[in-house]
Formats: C-alpha cells, structure tokens, sequence
C-alpha cells in the first residue's frame, strides 16, 4: 500500500513538472486600406463590420466618433477551458479570456485598423494544461481579423446608394424604402428599438424585404430578442442572404 501511494505522488509531482507557464504577448498589427467611399460611408461600414463581428456579451464596441471617423473596441480574441490529465492528476481549469482593442479610423477613401492584444496571458507550452492559445495562433487571428475588415470595407454594398425608384425589382415601394433608411440610420446610431420600429413598417409594406429582414435581426440580437432575431435572419437567408446565413451560424447555434 505505502508503495502504490509513493507510485501516486511521483505520479503527481511528474505530471505537474511537465507545465510550462509562461506569460506571452504579441505586438500590435495595423492596415492602411485604399476604400472607394467618403468619409461617412466608410464610417458606416465600418461599424457594421464591428457589429457583425462583436457578436457576444464580452466583446464591447467602447467609443464612437463619427466626426473623427473613430471606433474603438474591446474584443474576445479566445476563451478556453483545457482540462490537463496525466498519471492521477486530472484538474479543469477556469477559462482565460484574451482580448485586444481594435481600432479603426476612417478618412475620405482610406481606412486604418490596428489591432493591439490587451496585457500579457498565460499559457503553456506543453499543451497539457493550460489554455491552448499560443502567441502564433493570436498572430494568425489579428491577421485574420485585418483581412476580414478589408475584404469587407471593399465589398459591402452601400445602402445609401440604392436607387429610389417608385417600385424596386423586389416589389417594395418608395414609402417601404423609406423606411428601410430610417431602420438603417437608427440601426448605426445605436437605437435598436427605434430602427426594429422602422424596419416593421418596411416589412410590413413587403414581407420578403431581405435587407430589412436580416438588419431587423440584427437589431433584434441587440436588444436580446434571440428567437425573434433568428426567425428574421433565417427568413432572409432563405431570400438570398449570405450574410444572414453567416450571422446565424454564428448566433443562433443553441
């Protein structure tokens, strides 16, 4: 019996010297994009990326300035639980969150994101332990990040662009429009339930009004109407919407 306790604690001690913590860090990374649109626009665009993007209750889009063309966020980069086993020893660990600020500013036809990790975490080396997220792996998401805003600077249609016409090919009526751009300019100053109000009106005048639909859904997600969100984000999705499909993957997975 003393010998199979003596086998346990060498056990232990041996599986506990394999941990290697060590503080890590990366440095910030940054862009400059050349982007078709003024000022405003780009502005716009911009905060519907951090939206899309700021899709859970730890990631916080902190300050907004539309004169300077400024928006700052704190961002989730990883949360994770490892549990380490080895020999006896089996322990869950509380999740380490590791976050950075992004930060965008706008100008007529450029746009400039930086992207700084927040402090240093912890991490272990032996990937036995502890929370898996090691420096090249926080490297490669800020890379990620980067590419995702200026694929999406470049790409996003501008909704102020859209023509007026008295009926669009949809079937939605110039009052419908209307209140589709009113939905939108409230949605982007951050009162959601004034732009649901607007974007109901819109439905209202064409029930498959997509682009209504998926932004109602995101104001829906807003306000904390998950269920409501989700039936809006898969009705448009199933009218055409990529991006509505995208939303709910990563929204409405439960």
């Amino acid at each position: 019996m003393k010998s199979i306790f003596l086998i346990a604690v060498s056990l232990l001690l041996f599986s506990c010297a394999t941990m290697v913590w060590i503080s890590v860090s990366t440095p910030k990374d940054e862009d400059i994009i050349d982007a078709k649109g003024s000022k405003n626009e780009l502005y716009i665009r911009s905060n519907q990326w951090m939206v899309r993007n700021f899709n859970n209750a730890k990631s916080v889009i902190q300050f907004q300035d539309k004169e300077d063309g400024k928006i700052l966020g704190k961002y989730l980069m990883n949360s994770e639980t490892y549990i380490g086993e080895s020999g006896i020893y089996r322990s869950p660990l509380p999740p380490i969150d590791v976050y950075s600020l992004i930060s965008i500013t706008v100008k007529d036809n450029t746009a400039k994101i930086e992207i700084e990790p927040m402090g240093e975490w912890k991490y272990d080396r032996s990937n036995t332990y502890l929370l898996n997220y090691s420096p090249e792996r926080a490297k490669s998401d800020i890379k990620l990040l980067i590419e995702s805003y200026r694929k999406y600077i470049a790409s996003i249609e501008d909704v102020w662009k859209r023509p007026e016409t008295k009926v669009s090919s949809e079937g939605i009526s110039e009052m419908g429009i209307a209140f589709y751009k009113a939905g939108a300019a409230k949605f982007w100053n951050q009162d959601y339930s004034g732009a649901i109000a607007d974007f109901n009106k819109a439905i209202e005048d064409n029930p498959n009004y997509m682009k209504a639909l998926y932004y109602r859904g995101l104001a829906e997600l807003q306000t904390g109407q998950k269920n409501d969100a989700c039936s809006d984000l898969s009705k448009a999705g199933f009218l055409g919407s990529a991006e509505a499909i995208e939303q709910m993957k990563k929204s409405c997975k439960n």
